[in-house]
């Protein structure tokens, strides 16, 4: 057993320092590696050659579109999203010895984040004081009662070669996973580590999960059952895959005939390709139960009941082997079987150069509008091989390669300073000198009526390079030193909109400039309903007034706790008096023509421009829409009786409300629809879309979520006894959080009687 054990101090869940002498390394890489620097130079003094021990925190990343299982290492006990406080992600190895799951299971029971221990070293190396892998798993299981026995692959192994087929016919046969098909596919091109050259990689349009990818011309796909759906979509795109191909007839005893979907993955390696089960726990590394080597059309099957099945794999992907080979022993060819990796040299032209080009990261989100011509160029910032383009906002033919417009995209690493002055340069260039938000980086804000030549958008392209975009926006805009121009209040800065409404952020002056420059009336700042239990006083005020009598929230801070308390205070008042709300967070900004389809005047403009730069000439102000009447404070209606702990018909109410609209948001997920249609259709913003998917799910099946499950129960338990909310947090240490959602859930799933 373990020596190491997990702490609980108060309300934090503890990894204690390890006295073992040795530390673990963790992976950081692009905006967060400049954060790193920073972190770890905070904390150390100049000249001092003594390591510095400092806490961080664990945190598990369910959103990583690699791993569901992902842990990252982030800064503690500051304000900020998640990814503000990024430092890095725990190698997959060392996860693997910790076991999977045990890290988000201590993770999610210690209410979100778990501290532990760094060392910071004199050259900025920062690695966490944790035990091996092996030993903070056990110390995992023994806190949180977790059982310890062998099962799967590993298992199978060590009983023999027979149980090892057994148990891989068995992975293939089955999916523990709901097929959960793309109903649309984004296409990049990304570099192959296996060949050195390039690929497209497929991710989801709607959730930018990973898809699959196209490499020479084969479709790979992460869930074998969507194969013919991501074909379909991939050769909507023109890009050309192998289709499949009719496998030999197999046994008639056997199972796998050509219908059969087998839940497999192909991996690509230098010594040919490795067939193996996919298997529930991503973290498996799993055993290749075949290796098909295209160079000599050989197939090597583990063992002769998985020949039928090896055939069938290569089939689905358009390959067929000449051959097929068994070891001597079953599973031997480790032993029997000397594959060795080529060295691989670079072709001096990619057959696929032009196809990999088409999807470059970053193109079309800079150049909104464009046409490549298909001629091969020199890129303008750096002379590699490009392909030509033309787009209505440069009078040139232009070509950029991929490096250098990813580099435009996404910014490099740089310094306060240096992004101030390249943020300054746009201001004046492309936004009529008006500062901007960080989003509206792309596209290139150019008024197609007025193009540019080339050399304008070479500099626009090295400028955007130049913006480090790990520093907070707020600073970069104070370091440009035109952020002093607004008139700052205890609200914020204002801001005049081109309509003359005055805005407090530059996120409100977009969405008002929106709804002025699409012609869809409104007014700024309406005053809420009397309401003796949410606005006493009469004075709370949504951000604007639609003509309809809509209003409309632009939620600035819906993480912080105060702010999220006001934000529910907001939204069942306008529940009470059946007022209809539009609910905006940042993310929905590129969102606007959707969320607002229905406010939109025939003829109105369709596209979100962003910038004043794209008006065309002489149109720099519209017509005035229409004035609003402001909305007038209804009669006060008689308070609701409450039980002191939260229960009363209203929030019987609000709390079927709220499970209704979970449930219309998976029903209509489950017909297709991506998260932006569900929010156009809820009338929601996509971030509040997505908490509706992720209760309803839960809601239908609390069995999927056991942690989540057994802070409700708990929750229902302290209801039913007559305690407080308050109470129940304070006497299970949860978060503020934390205790309102198992409090919530509590009433969803039992009900809110005793």
């Amino acid at each position: 057993m373990s020596a190491y054990e997990v702490e609980r101090r108060g309300r934090l869940v503890v990894l204690p320092p390890w006295d073992g002498g040795e530390t673990v390394g963790f992976s950081s890489w692009k905006q967060a590696e400049r954060r790193l620097r920073d972190f770890a130079g905070g904390h150390l003094s100049r000249g001092s050659r003594a390591a510095v021990r400092v806490q961080v925190a664990l945190v598990h990343r369910a959103d990583n579109t690699y791993n569901a299982n992902a842990v990252a290492v982030v800064v503690p006990g500051v304000a900020g999203s998640l990814d503000d406080r990024h430092l890095g992600y725990l190698h997959d190895h060392y996860l693997r010895q910790v076991g999977p799951r045990n890290l988000p299971a201590l993770i999610a029971h210690a209410g979100g984040e778990v501290v532990c221990h760094a060392v910071i070293e004199s050259d900025a190396t920062v690695r966490l004081d944790l035990p091996h892998g092996r030993e903070l798993g056990d110390a995992i299981r023994v806190f949180l009662d977790l059982p310890d026995r062998p099962t799967g692959t590993r298992a199978a192994q060590r009983e023999g070669p027979a149980a090892q087929t057994a148990n891989a016919l068995a992975l293939l046969a089955t999916f523990d996973r709901p097929q959960g098909s793309p109903a649309g596919i984004r296409i990049t091109m990304g570099h192959d580590h296996v060949s050195d050259g390039h690929l497209l990689e497929l991710r989801d349009s709607a959730t930018g999960a990973d898809v699959g990818a196209v490499v020479g011309g084969v479709l790979h796909v992460i869930d074998e059952r969507d194969r013919e759906q991501v074909r379909r979509l991939v050769a909507e795109q023109d890009v050309p895959v192998r289709g499949p191909l009719a496998p030999p007839p197999p046994d008639p005893s056997s199972p796998w005939g050509p219908g059969t979907v087998p839940n497999a993955v192909v991996e690509r390696r230098r010594e040919g390709l490795l067939l193996k089960a996919r298997e529930p726990d991503p973290y498996a590394l799993g055993e290749a139960f075949a290796i098909f080597h295209p160079d000599s059309d050989v197939l090597w099957v583990e063992d002769g009941p998985l020949v039928d099945v090896a055939v069938l794999v290569l089939a689905r992907h358009g390959l067929a082997a000449g051959e097929v080979r068994l070891p001597r022993q079953p599973w031997g060819l480790d032993d029997e079987l000397e594959y060795l990796a080529h060295e691989h040299v670079p072709a001096a032209t990619d057959p696929q150069f032009v196809l990999h080009q088409r999807f470059a990261r970053g193109r079309r989100e800079l150049f909104a509008v464009h046409e490549l011509s298909g001629a091969v160029e020199p890129c303008r910032l750096c002379g590699a091989a490009a392909l030509a383009l033309t787009t209505p906002i440069c009078v040139d033919q232009i070509a950029y390669c991929a490096a250098c417009l990813e580099q435009a995209y996404d910014g490099r690493g740089s310094s306060l300073g240096a992004t101030a002055r390249a943020v300054r340069s746009l201001v004046r260039s492309e936004f009529d000198g008006e500062l901007f938000l960080s989003g509206q980086l792309h596209p290139l804000h150019v008024n197609p009526a007025d193009p540019v030549d080339g050399a304008f958008v070479d500099r626009a392209l090295r400028l955007r390079s130049s913006i480090d975009r790990s520093h907070p926006w707020t600073h970069v805009l104070e370091a440009t030193g035109l952020a002093n121009e607004g008139l700052r209040t205890g609200r914020g800065t204002l801001i005049r909109a081109r309509d003359g409404h005055l805005c407090h952020s530059l996120r409100e002056r977009a969405v008002c400039d929106f709804l002025h420059l699409h012609g869809i009336a409104h007014d700024r700042e309406p005053v809420y309903p009397v309401d003796p239990d949410y606005n006493p006083s009469g004075l709370r005020r949504a951000d604007w007034v639609l003509g309809d009598g809509t209003l409309v929230e632009l939620w600035g801070l819906p993480d912080d706790p105060a702010y999220a308390a006001k934000m529910a205070q907001k939204q069942a008042l306008a529940r009470r008096h059946g007022l209809r709300l539009v609910e905006l967070v940042e993310g929905d900004l590129r969102q606007l023509p959707s969320i607002f389809a229905r406010w939109t005047p025939p003829g109105a403009p369709t596209g979100w421009t962003w910038s004043p730069r794209l008006l065309t000439p002489g149109a720099d102000v519209a017509p005035e829409p229409p004035k609003v009447p402001r909305v007038r404070a209804t009669p006060p209606r008689e308070p609701i009786p409450d039980d002191g702990r939260g229960s009363n018909a209203f929030n019987d109410a609000q709390r079927d409300e709220r499970l209704e609209r979970c449930r219309r948001a998976v029903e209509l997920q489950q017909a297709g629809r991506t998260r932006p249609q569900i929010a156009a259709e809820l009338g929601v913003g996509v971030d509040t879309v997505k908490g509706l998917l992720r209760d309803g799910k839960f809601f239908a099946d609390p069995a999927t979520d056991p942690v989540r499950r057994s802070a409700a129960e708990q929750a229902h338990e302290a209801q039913g006894a007559g305690a407080t909310r308050a109470e129940f947090r304070a006497a299970h240490a949860l978060t503020a959080a934390r205790a309102a959602e198992a409090w919530k859930d509590a009433r969803a799933i039992f009900g809110a009687g005793r």
